[in-house]
């Protein structure tokens, strides 16, 4: 009985260990781009890498589940194979460093985060994907006010002027704490979360048109693009649900008024603090994106010329099958680009892992539908499906604009609802 009593307590202990580092990995998930610019030490970000690799070691001994049998997951372990091959390849590269290093492991985070999830009662039986993505969303509400506040104002906590504030003021015009395509990335998600499902309340009606608001202010554009084809989307698969189609034509319709009425305001309250946001900025991108004005975003054209010397070099020392190397920016650094990875996956791949991994990517990505189209023809449930095709969506669209499996933020958002995905199946079986 002693040793039984020894054994619970034990179990009782791992479990509670177990929620903390999931706590941590969450916090992480949702508040990462804001944590750069507040006084913490950048080190401090490391807690959330201790935390993935604790609970999958975990994992590991207490045997993971998976299905190999599905398309998806073949292309789930081919993509995570050759990933894992990519961190062996940093020992005999040239340019080797302990940041090299460090980008690689970050990269197979996702394949990680996925696989904690998707047997998440094994870590955390009281636990469920449903519940963290709850969590998650509440979560995303507190991110909008966090942004708000550091970059509206003063503060010794969180602001856009401290932190990596200091050297970094990239982003200061906006509406958000870092890039915005990183900022607003947890508001998306939660964004396709919410209106991919039939039923909507009020306190989710309040909280989309926070969430629509703080995406057009922070000028994400790929979100935009992202939003538009969700909302297509979405009348398209309901278009013979009469109801259910009326019912999105008005809630969209109010949530664009609410949005534009409340840009307006706060762009007409605030343009005598141009201390406080980069009105013309913002004006000159909007105008922009209605076009008009001759706004110019020289990121783009740096990120243009960047991919066009990687498939140059691809060529002439014919690593087009198997690529450059994990240190591919090391190659080009003689035209004055900056020592960082390319900012879109698809290059990112293409010059790390050659044609084989692009093409293990896009077959990855082609599982996503086919389990959407399968989930249709067994479950005719179109509201999974909906949700399938928008995360699919935001991974295609933000795989051309950031390095997503590299970006914490994102690597934890596109896990954490992919395993909802693949493993909300079985409660509709039941």
């Amino acid at each position: 009985m002693l040793e039984l009593r020894n054994t619970s307590t034990h179990v009782g202990s791992s479990i509670s260990i177990n929620k903390i580092a999931l706590w941590i990995i969450l916090f992480f998930g949702v508040f990462d781009t804001a944590r750069l610019f507040t006084p913490l030490p950048s080190f401090l970000g490391y807690l959330k890498e201790v935390s993935i690799f604790f609970l999958f070691l975990q994992l590991c001994l207490k045997r993971i589940s998976f299905n190999l049998r599905s398309y998806w997951g073949l292309t789930f372990v081919l993509f995570f194979s050759i990933s894992l091959l990519c961190i062996n390849r940093v020992f005999f590269s040239s340019y080797f460093s302990n940041e090299l290093l460090i980008y690689q492991i970050k990269n197979i985070e996702f394949f990680l985060l996925f696989l904690i999830f998707f047997n998440l009662k094994k870590l955390v039986p009281s636990y469920t994907v449903t519940h963290l993505i709850d969590i998650y969303i509440k979560l995303s509400l507190i991110l909008v006010i966090v942004n708000l506040i550091g970059t509206m104002v003063p503060n010794p906590i969180c602001y856009k002027y401290i932190g990596r504030g200091f050297d970094s003021t990239m982003f200061i015009g906006r509406l958000s704490l870092g890039q915005p395509a990183m900022a607003s990335f947890p508001i998306l998600l939660s964004f396709i979360w919410l209106w991919t499902k039939t039923n909507k309340g009020k306190i989710d009606f309040i909280f989309l048109c926070l969430l629509l608001f703080y995406i057009a202010a922070s000028t994400a554009m790929t979100a935009y693009i992202i939003i538009l084809a969700v909302i297509i989307f979405n009348f398209f698969i309901f278009r013979k649900d009469k109801k259910q189609f009326k019912n999105n034509i008005h809630f969209f319709a109010i949530v664009l008024l609410i949005a534009f009425c409340s840009l307006n305001v706060l762009i007409s309250y605030f343009s005598e603090f141009s201390n406080i946001l980069d009105i013309e900025f913002l004006r000159a991108r909007f105008l922009k994106i209605l076009g008009y004005g001759n706004f110019e975003d020289k990121s783009l054209g740096m990120r243009s010329a960047y991919r066009a010397k990687i498939l140059s070099t691809l060529y002439d020392k014919d690593s087009f099958i198997w690529g450059i190397s994990p240190d591919y920016y090391e190659w080009i650094k003689n035209v004055n680009y900056a020592k960082i990875p390319i900012e879109n996956t698809y290059f990112d791949i293409l010059a790390k892992f050659g044609i084989i991994g692009l093409l293990s990517y896009l077959s990855f990505l082609f599982g996503y539908i086919k389990y959407a189209l399968n989930t249709y023809k067994i479950y005719h449930n179109k509201e999974l499906v909906s949700l399938i095709v928008s995360i699919t969506l935001a991974m295609v669209l933000y795989s051309w604009t950031l390095p997503i499996f590299a970006t914490y933020c994102m690597a934890f958002g596109f896990a954490l609802f992919s395993a909802y995905i693949f493993t909300c199946k079985d409660s509709i079986d039941e």
